[in-house]
Protein backbone atom coordinates (compact mmCIF):
# COMPACT_ATOMS: atom_id res chain seq x y z
CA UNK A 1 0.00 0.00 0.00
CA UNK A 2 0.83 3.55 -0.46
CA UNK A 3 0.21 6.44 1.86
CA UNK A 4 -0.82 9.51 0.39
CA UNK A 5 -2.59 12.80 1.60
CA UNK A 6 -5.94 12.84 0.34
CA UNK A 7 -8.26 16.28 0.03
CA UNK A 8 -11.73 15.83 1.23
CA UNK A 9 -13.52 19.53 1.06
CA UNK A 10 -16.52 19.67 -0.97
CA UNK A 11 -16.26 15.69 -1.73
CA UNK A 12 -19.17 13.26 -1.24
CA UNK A 13 -18.71 11.00 2.27
CA UNK A 14 -20.95 8.37 2.97
CA UNK A 15 -21.28 6.66 6.59
CA UNK A 16 -22.87 3.91 7.05
CA UNK A 17 -23.26 3.19 10.97
CA UNK A 18 -24.45 5.39 13.73
CA UNK A 19 -22.25 4.84 16.80
CA UNK A 20 -19.36 5.82 18.45
CA UNK A 21 -16.91 4.75 15.56
CA UNK A 22 -18.94 6.19 12.86
CA UNK A 23 -18.88 9.42 15.12
CA UNK A 24 -14.64 9.33 15.32
CA UNK A 25 -14.40 9.30 12.11
CA UNK A 26 -17.57 12.03 11.26
CA UNK A 27 -15.56 14.21 12.96
CA UNK A 28 -12.22 13.90 11.00
CA UNK A 29 -14.18 14.40 8.10
CA UNK A 30 -15.80 17.65 9.24
CA UNK A 31 -12.33 19.02 10.05
CA UNK A 32 -11.24 18.29 6.52
CA UNK A 33 -14.93 20.01 4.92
CA UNK A 34 -16.33 17.05 3.46
CA UNK A 35 -20.02 16.51 2.35
CA UNK A 36 -21.10 13.65 4.67
CA UNK A 37 -24.04 11.58 4.43
CA UNK A 38 -24.34 9.47 7.20
CA UNK A 39 -26.92 6.03 7.17
CA UNK A 40 -27.85 3.97 10.07
CA UNK A 41 -31.40 2.85 11.24
CA UNK A 42 -29.98 4.10 14.75
CA UNK A 43 -27.90 7.35 14.95
CA UNK A 44 -26.31 8.80 18.26
CA UNK A 45 -27.39 12.40 18.92
CA UNK A 46 -23.39 13.63 18.99
CA UNK A 47 -23.32 12.43 15.29
CA UNK A 48 -27.23 14.40 15.21
CA UNK A 49 -25.48 17.50 16.22
CA UNK A 50 -22.63 17.47 13.73
CA UNK A 51 -22.84 19.21 10.34
CA UNK A 52 -23.28 16.20 8.66
CA UNK A 53 -27.06 14.93 6.56
CA UNK A 54 -28.88 12.11 8.74
CA UNK A 55 -30.44 9.45 7.42
CA UNK A 56 -32.16 7.39 9.66
CA UNK A 57 -32.70 3.83 7.77
CA UNK A 58 -30.67 1.01 6.79
CA UNK A 59 -28.00 1.23 3.99
CA UNK A 60 -29.25 0.75 0.09
CA UNK A 61 -27.09 -0.15 -2.50
CA UNK A 62 -28.09 3.36 -4.13
CA UNK A 63 -26.52 4.99 -1.07
CA UNK A 64 -23.45 4.97 -3.15
CA UNK A 65 -24.55 7.08 -6.05
CA UNK A 66 -21.90 9.76 -6.34
CA UNK A 67 -19.60 8.77 -3.29
CA UNK A 68 -16.40 9.80 -3.50
CA UNK A 69 -15.56 8.04 -0.72
CA UNK A 70 -17.65 4.56 1.70
CA UNK A 71 -16.93 4.06 4.80
CA UNK A 72 -18.34 1.06 6.69
CA UNK A 73 -18.53 2.01 10.59
CA UNK A 74 -21.37 -1.00 11.49
CA UNK A 75 -20.81 -3.61 14.13
CA UNK A 76 -21.75 -6.06 11.84
CA UNK A 77 -18.86 -7.20 9.91
CA UNK A 78 -21.26 -9.17 7.29
CA UNK A 79 -22.83 -5.91 6.49
CA UNK A 80 -19.35 -4.06 6.62
CA UNK A 81 -18.38 -6.85 3.91
CA UNK A 82 -21.33 -6.12 1.36
CA UNK A 83 -20.74 -2.50 1.48
CA UNK A 84 -16.99 -2.92 0.66
CA UNK A 85 -17.35 -5.51 -2.22
CA UNK A 86 -20.58 -2.90 -3.77
CA UNK A 87 -18.00 0.12 -3.35
CA UNK A 88 -15.22 -1.99 -4.98
CA UNK A 89 -17.15 -2.63 -7.74
CA UNK A 90 -18.28 0.86 -8.67
CA UNK A 91 -13.86 2.06 -7.93
CA UNK A 92 -14.82 3.91 -5.09
CA UNK A 93 -12.57 4.34 -1.81
CA UNK A 94 -13.59 2.60 0.82
CA UNK A 95 -12.75 1.85 4.33
CA UNK A 96 -14.18 -0.25 6.84
CA UNK A 97 -14.05 -0.67 10.59
CA UNK A 98 -14.09 -4.52 10.95
CA UNK A 99 -13.24 -6.41 7.04
CA UNK A 100 -9.73 -6.53 5.12
CA UNK A 101 -11.45 -6.16 1.73
CA UNK A 102 -11.20 -2.32 1.89
CA UNK A 103 -9.02 -0.25 -0.65
CA UNK A 104 -7.92 2.39 2.26
CA UNK A 105 -7.14 2.37 5.37
CA UNK A 106 -7.50 4.97 7.65
CA UNK A 107 -4.16 6.03 10.23
CA UNK A 108 -3.63 7.34 13.42
CA UNK A 109 -2.69 11.19 12.40
CA UNK A 110 -0.43 13.46 13.82
CA UNK A 111 -0.72 17.15 12.68
CA UNK A 112 0.75 20.50 13.30
CA UNK A 113 1.11 23.81 11.41
CA UNK A 114 3.44 21.88 9.16
CA UNK A 115 3.36 18.79 9.45
CA UNK A 116 0.70 15.95 8.41
CA UNK A 117 2.51 12.53 9.53
CA UNK A 118 0.02 9.29 9.04
CA UNK A 119 0.97 6.51 11.25
CA UNK A 120 -0.25 2.87 11.00
CA UNK A 121 0.32 -1.04 11.87
CA UNK A 122 -2.22 -2.40 9.23
CA UNK A 123 -4.82 -2.48 11.72
CA UNK A 124 -2.58 -5.49 13.71
CA UNK A 125 -2.04 -2.89 17.19
CA UNK A 126 -3.95 0.05 16.91
CA UNK A 127 -2.63 0.80 20.71
CA UNK A 128 1.19 0.93 19.05
CA UNK A 129 -0.42 3.41 16.82
CA UNK A 130 -1.58 5.44 19.03
CA UNK A 131 1.23 5.59 21.22
CA UNK A 132 4.03 6.57 19.01
CA UNK A 133 1.99 9.78 17.69
CA UNK A 134 2.00 10.82 20.98
CA UNK A 135 5.94 10.53 20.89
CA UNK A 136 6.12 12.10 17.98
CA UNK A 137 4.80 15.20 18.52
CA UNK A 138 7.99 16.09 20.37
CA UNK A 139 9.17 16.91 16.68
CA UNK A 140 6.77 19.63 16.31
CA UNK A 141 8.98 22.64 17.74
CA UNK A 142 12.15 22.04 15.82
CA UNK A 143 10.26 21.70 12.59
CA UNK A 144 8.42 24.89 12.78
CA UNK A 145 11.91 26.13 13.05
CA UNK A 146 13.17 24.69 10.31
CA UNK A 147 10.39 25.48 7.85
CA UNK A 148 10.99 29.09 8.85
CA UNK A 149 14.33 29.34 8.02
CA UNK A 150 13.39 27.36 4.95
CA UNK A 151 11.05 29.92 4.32
CA UNK A 152 13.35 32.94 4.47
CA UNK A 153 16.68 31.46 3.50
CA UNK A 154 14.66 30.97 -0.29
CA UNK A 155 13.03 34.13 -0.24
CA UNK A 156 16.12 36.11 0.62
CA UNK A 157 18.61 33.64 -1.37
CA UNK A 158 20.41 32.88 2.01
CA UNK A 159 22.20 30.12 0.21
CA UNK A 160 23.26 29.35 -3.06
CA UNK A 161 20.89 26.89 -5.14
CA UNK A 162 24.07 24.42 -5.17
CA UNK A 163 24.41 24.25 -1.66
CA UNK A 164 20.64 24.71 -0.57
CA UNK A 165 20.28 20.96 -0.87
CA UNK A 166 22.98 20.38 1.71
CA UNK A 167 22.23 23.24 3.80
CA UNK A 168 18.92 21.81 4.50
CA UNK A 169 19.65 18.72 5.31
CA UNK A 170 22.74 20.12 7.99
CA UNK A 171 19.99 22.12 9.71
CA UNK A 172 18.83 18.62 11.37
CA UNK A 173 22.07 18.81 13.37
CA UNK A 174 21.29 21.99 15.14
CA UNK A 175 19.04 21.50 19.06
CA UNK A 176 15.97 23.60 19.38
CA UNK A 177 18.37 26.10 21.01
CA UNK A 178 20.47 26.53 18.18
CA UNK A 179 17.76 26.78 15.41
CA UNK A 180 15.69 29.76 17.56
CA UNK A 181 19.21 31.55 17.37
CA UNK A 182 19.68 31.38 13.26
CA UNK A 183 15.87 32.05 13.16
CA UNK A 184 16.42 35.25 14.82
CA UNK A 185 19.71 36.41 13.61
CA UNK A 186 19.89 35.44 9.77
CA UNK A 187 17.03 38.53 9.78
CA UNK A 188 19.87 41.25 11.24
CA UNK A 189 22.55 42.95 9.02
CA UNK A 190 24.87 40.70 10.39
CA UNK A 191 25.50 37.37 12.77
CA UNK A 192 28.13 37.19 15.28
CA UNK A 193 29.63 33.51 15.84
CA UNK A 194 31.09 33.12 19.34
CA UNK A 195 33.67 30.00 19.32
CA UNK A 196 34.02 28.56 22.44
CA UNK A 197 36.89 26.34 23.09
CA UNK A 198 34.74 23.77 25.39
CA UNK A 199 31.41 22.74 25.80
CA UNK A 200 28.54 24.97 25.96
CA UNK A 201 27.67 25.74 29.77
CA UNK A 202 24.85 27.97 31.21
CA UNK A 203 26.88 30.80 31.20
CA UNK A 204 27.97 30.51 28.19
CA UNK A 205 24.47 30.65 26.19
CA UNK A 206 23.49 33.47 28.68
CA UNK A 207 26.77 35.04 27.49
CA UNK A 208 25.78 34.93 23.62
CA UNK A 209 22.33 35.98 24.50
CA UNK A 210 23.64 39.30 26.16
CA UNK A 211 25.66 39.71 22.74
CA UNK A 212 22.80 38.71 20.51
CA UNK A 213 25.41 36.08 18.63
CA UNK A 214 25.44 32.42 17.74
CA UNK A 215 27.34 30.17 20.36
CA UNK A 216 28.77 27.18 19.00
CA UNK A 217 31.67 24.72 20.62
CA UNK A 218 34.37 23.94 19.14
CA UNK A 219 34.12 20.42 21.22
CA UNK A 220 30.74 20.28 19.51
CA UNK A 221 30.49 16.29 17.81
CA UNK A 222 29.39 18.06 14.31
CA UNK A 223 31.24 21.05 14.99
CA UNK A 224 32.76 21.65 11.77
CA UNK A 225 29.53 20.26 9.71
CA UNK A 226 27.85 22.94 11.89
CA UNK A 227 30.53 25.64 11.09
CA UNK A 228 30.24 24.56 7.16
CA UNK A 229 26.45 25.22 7.36
CA UNK A 230 26.44 28.21 9.12
CA UNK A 231 29.03 30.02 6.57
CA UNK A 232 26.61 28.65 3.61
CA UNK A 233 24.86 31.60 4.57
CA UNK A 234 25.25 34.96 2.81
CA UNK A 235 25.33 36.88 5.83
CA UNK A 236 27.92 39.26 6.82
CA UNK A 237 29.92 37.12 9.45
CA UNK A 238 31.44 38.29 12.49
CA UNK A 239 33.48 35.55 13.75
CA UNK A 240 34.94 36.03 17.61
CA UNK A 241 36.71 33.00 18.83
CA UNK A 242 35.82 32.58 22.78
CA UNK A 243 39.82 32.22 23.85
CA UNK A 244 41.65 34.06 26.78
CA UNK A 245 45.03 34.26 24.33
CA UNK A 246 46.75 33.56 20.84
CA UNK A 247 47.67 29.71 21.17
CA UNK A 248 46.80 26.08 19.17
CA UNK A 249 42.69 26.29 19.84
CA UNK A 250 42.70 29.53 18.47
CA UNK A 251 44.69 28.64 14.95
CA UNK A 252 42.33 26.01 14.99
CA UNK A 253 39.55 27.36 15.41
CA UNK A 254 40.65 29.99 12.37
CA UNK A 255 41.54 27.37 10.09
CA UNK A 256 37.78 26.04 10.48
CA UNK A 257 36.38 29.17 9.14
CA UNK A 258 38.51 29.75 6.71
CA UNK A 259 37.98 31.88 4.33
CA UNK A 260 36.29 34.26 6.90
CA UNK A 261 38.72 36.00 9.50
CA UNK A 262 38.21 35.61 13.14
CA UNK A 263 39.35 38.23 15.39
CA UNK A 264 42.08 38.21 17.92
CA UNK A 265 41.76 36.96 21.30
CA UNK A 266 39.71 38.27 24.28
CA UNK A 267 43.14 39.47 26.53
CA UNK A 268 45.95 40.26 24.06
CA UNK A 269 47.04 43.69 26.33
CA UNK A 270 46.09 45.14 29.93
CA UNK A 271 43.70 47.50 28.54
CA UNK A 272 40.33 45.07 29.47
CA UNK A 273 42.80 43.33 32.54
CA UNK A 274 43.01 46.41 33.85
CA UNK A 275 39.12 47.41 33.89
CA UNK A 276 38.14 44.33 35.44
CA UNK A 277 41.55 43.82 37.97
CA UNK A 278 41.72 47.84 38.58
CA UNK A 279 40.84 47.54 42.48
CA UNK A 280 43.99 46.69 44.43
CA UNK A 281 44.21 43.16 46.53
CA UNK A 282 47.17 42.83 48.47
CA UNK A 283 46.90 39.10 47.44
CA UNK A 284 45.38 37.93 44.41
CA UNK A 285 45.88 34.48 42.99
CA UNK A 286 45.06 33.86 38.77
CA UNK A 287 45.34 29.91 38.47
CA UNK A 288 45.42 29.32 34.29
CA UNK A 289 45.66 26.85 32.14
CA UNK A 290 48.64 24.29 31.97
CA UNK A 291 48.65 25.25 28.51
CA UNK A 292 48.21 28.61 29.24
CA UNK A 293 49.71 31.44 26.41
CA UNK A 294 53.87 33.08 27.93
CA UNK A 295 52.00 36.18 26.79
CA UNK A 296 48.98 36.10 28.92
CA UNK A 297 50.75 34.75 31.74
CA UNK A 298 52.84 37.95 31.54
CA UNK A 299 49.71 40.23 31.34
CA UNK A 300 48.07 38.63 34.36
CA UNK A 301 51.18 38.81 36.67
CA UNK A 302 51.05 42.68 36.36
CA UNK A 303 47.70 42.52 38.53
CA UNK A 304 48.55 39.22 40.91
CA UNK A 305 50.12 35.79 41.03
CA UNK A 306 50.11 33.39 38.27
CA UNK A 307 50.21 29.58 38.56
CA UNK A 308 48.47 26.69 36.55
CA UNK A 309 46.56 24.16 37.14
CA UNK A 310 47.93 21.59 38.98
CA UNK A 311 46.11 18.74 40.97
CA UNK A 312 46.24 18.12 44.76
CA UNK A 313 48.28 21.68 45.27
CA UNK A 314 47.94 23.42 48.39
CA UNK A 315 47.71 26.81 48.28
CA UNK A 316 48.60 29.42 51.05
CA UNK A 317 46.02 32.22 51.98
CA UNK A 318 44.64 35.00 49.28
CA UNK A 319 42.62 37.66 49.20
CA UNK A 320 41.56 36.78 45.86
CA UNK A 321 41.81 33.62 44.32
CA UNK A 322 40.83 33.34 40.83
CA UNK A 323 40.37 30.49 37.94
CA UNK A 324 40.94 32.99 35.02
CA UNK A 325 38.89 30.83 32.50
CA UNK A 326 35.33 31.72 31.01
CA UNK A 327 32.82 28.80 31.93
CA UNK A 328 32.82 26.07 34.50
CA UNK A 329 34.01 23.52 31.88
CA UNK A 330 35.72 20.38 32.32
CA UNK A 331 38.64 22.48 33.65
CA UNK A 332 36.68 23.79 36.64
CA UNK A 333 35.35 20.63 37.55
CA UNK A 334 38.71 18.50 37.22
CA UNK A 335 41.21 21.37 38.55
CA UNK A 336 40.20 24.19 40.41
CA UNK A 337 37.55 21.55 42.65
CA UNK A 338 40.61 19.09 43.14
CA UNK A 339 42.64 21.76 44.70
CA UNK A 340 42.88 22.67 48.30
CA UNK A 341 41.35 26.33 48.52
CA UNK A 342 39.34 28.38 50.90
CA UNK A 343 35.74 28.64 49.14
CA UNK A 344 35.45 32.25 50.42
CA UNK A 345 37.93 33.71 48.49
CA UNK A 346 37.67 31.64 45.57
CA UNK A 347 35.78 33.55 42.75
CA UNK A 348 33.45 32.63 39.89
CA UNK A 349 34.67 32.10 36.28
CA UNK A 350 34.53 35.29 33.99
CA UNK A 351 31.18 34.66 32.69
CA UNK A 352 29.42 34.26 36.21
CA UNK A 353 30.32 37.47 37.02
CA UNK A 354 27.60 39.82 35.50
CA UNK A 355 30.43 42.90 35.91
CA UNK A 356 32.43 41.03 33.44
CA UNK A 357 30.32 39.73 31.06
CA UNK A 358 28.93 43.36 30.88
CA UNK A 359 32.91 44.18 30.14
CA UNK A 360 33.64 41.01 27.44
CA UNK A 361 30.14 41.71 26.07
CA UNK A 362 30.78 45.70 25.46
CA UNK A 363 34.18 44.67 24.37
CA UNK A 364 33.09 42.33 22.02
CA UNK A 365 30.59 44.34 20.41
CA UNK A 366 33.00 47.19 19.63
CA UNK A 367 34.89 45.18 17.99
CA UNK A 368 32.04 44.98 15.62
CA UNK A 369 30.74 48.49 14.98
Amino acid sequence: MIPYLIDFADKTVIIVGGGKVAYRKIQDFVSEKANIKVIAPQIIEDIQNLPCECHIRNYQSKDLDGAFLVYAATDNRVLNEQIMKEANARHLLCASATTDHANLRSMKKVETQELILGVSTKHTYPAFAESLTGKLKVFDEPLMLLCRIRKFVLENNLVSKELRALFFKNLLLFSNDELEIIDFLMRQPSMLLLIFSGLLEKESWEFAKICQAMPISYRDEFYLTKIKTLLMMKVNWQIQPMVLSYGRIYERISESVMPYLTNEPLFTNDHLLSFIYKEYKKSRLFIIHPRGNSDLKKLLSSFGEVIEFQENLSLKSYDEIIPFILSEGYHYKHDIETLTINPNYLMPVLLKQEKYRELLANKIKQRFI
